[in-house]
């Protein structure tokens, strides 16, 4: 019998020695916490646990939820995980602080608000954002 958070613990742990063996770069442990809690399969699956509102799990329970789950949120980290920027950071913020110069010596001045719509909107911090 498995308690909720031992079911978790070892849902998470065969997913992550599943990405392990097809994702090899040395980044791996810094960036799996990240990325795992979002992915939508995670978000399924806690639903799922709540719904249940179980306090102990049979063998059956997590053979059930890793077929349901495991395999969905694997390939999701996946993808996430293989996500670059077409920047790096370092780029990327040297364009945004051309962007706000330019505005600066055009308008005399840029409020905060602008400099916001400017540094948030664009794709990279999006995609930084994701990681």
């Amino acid at each position: 019998m498995y308690s909720q958070n031992e079911l978790l613990k070892k849902l998470k742990m065969d997913i992550y020695k599943r990405v392990g063996a097809k994702y090899t770069v040395e980044d791996l442990d810094k960036r799996f916490d990240l990325v795992y809690s979002k992915t939508n399969g995670f978000a399924d699956l806690m639903a799922r646990v709540r719904m249940d509102g179980l306090t102990e799990y049979h063998f059956e329970d997590y053979s059930e939820y890793q077929d349901l789950f495991v395999d969905e949120i694997v390939s999701e980290i996946l993808v996430l995980l293989n996500k670059v920027p077409s920047k790096t950071v370092e780029e990327y913020l040297a364009e945004v602080k051309k962007e706000v110069v330019k505005a600066v010596l055009k308008n005399g001045r840029i409020d905060g608000t602008e400099f916001d719509d400017r540094y948030y909107d664009a794709e990279n911090y999006k995609l930084m954002e994701s990681l």
